[in-house]
C-alpha cells in the first residue's frame, strides 16, 4: 500500500509488472501485522450511475484504482485503528475454476503452473520406479520473470539445462496456447 487517502480508502502500487486493468474488480486480501481484510480494488470513477462516461474514459493506471476494505470506515484515523499500515501486502483473488474438460482459469498462474508440471512429472517418475539417466537438479529461482540466480548454484558439470516458463500469447511471440514453444 502506498498511502491513505481521505475518503478512507488506499493508494496501491504494484509488485512486478502487472497492469492496473487486470485488477480493477478484484476481490483481495489486505494483510496487515495482526488481521487479514477483504476488499475490492476499484477504479477511482468506479459508480457510471455518477460519472456515465467518464467511467470509460477514466486512463488506465496504478494512480487510477483504489482499494476500499470491507470494514466500516471513514478516516485515516480508522484505518489506523485497524492496524493498517504503509507497505502492507494486498493479495489478489486468484478466481480459480477447473473445468470439466480439465482448462484452470486462474490469475498469476505462469511459471507457478510450470513449476506444479515439473513437480508431477517427478512424482509420476518416482511412482513409476523410473530411474532418471543421469544426476539430475531441481532448482527454483525466487525471481521468476527472468530466471536470475539460477546459475550460482550450477555445478561446472552441468551439460544440459531445461528451463520452464510461460509462453506469452502477443504479436511478436512465437508461441501458442496449446503446445510447447
Amino acid at each position: 500500500m502506498r498511502y491513505f487517502q481521505d475518503n478512507s480508502r488506499c493508494a496501491l502500487a504494484p509488485v512486478g509488472a502487472w497492469s492496473s486493468r487486470f485488477a480493477e474488480g478484484a476481490r483481495v486480501t489486505l494483510n496487515t501485522d495482526e488481521h487479514e481484510y477483504r476488499g475490492t480494488i476499484l477504479p477511482l470513477l468506479a459508480s457510471g450511475h455518477a460519472y456515465n462516461e467518464r467511467v470509460d474514459q477514466q486512463p488506465v493506471n496504478w494512480e487510477q484504482v483504489e482499494l476500499r476494505i470491507d470494514e466500516y470506515c471513514n478516516s485515516f484515523q480508522e484505518l489506523e485503528n485497524l492496524g493498517v499500515q504503509l507497505g502492507d501486502f494486498v493479495s489478489i483473488d486468484t478466481g480459480t475454476e477447473v473445468l470439466e474438460n480439465w482448462y484452470i482459469f486462474s490469475r498469476h498462474l505462469d511459471d507457478k503452473a510450470g513449476v506444479a508440471a515439473l513437480l508431477n512429472a517427478l512424482r509420476l517418475i518416482q511412482e513409476e520406479g523410473h530411474q532418471l539417466p543421469c544426476t539430475t537438479y531441481l532448482i527454483l529461482t525466487v525471481c521468476e520473470e527472468i530466471g536470475d540466480r539460477g546459475s550460482a548454484v550450477l555445478s561446472q558439470y552441468v551439460w544440459e539445462l531445461v528451463t520452464i516458463d510461460n509462453g506469452v500469447q502477443a504479436g511478436t511471440q512465437h508461441s501458442r496456447e496449446f503446445g510447447v514453444t
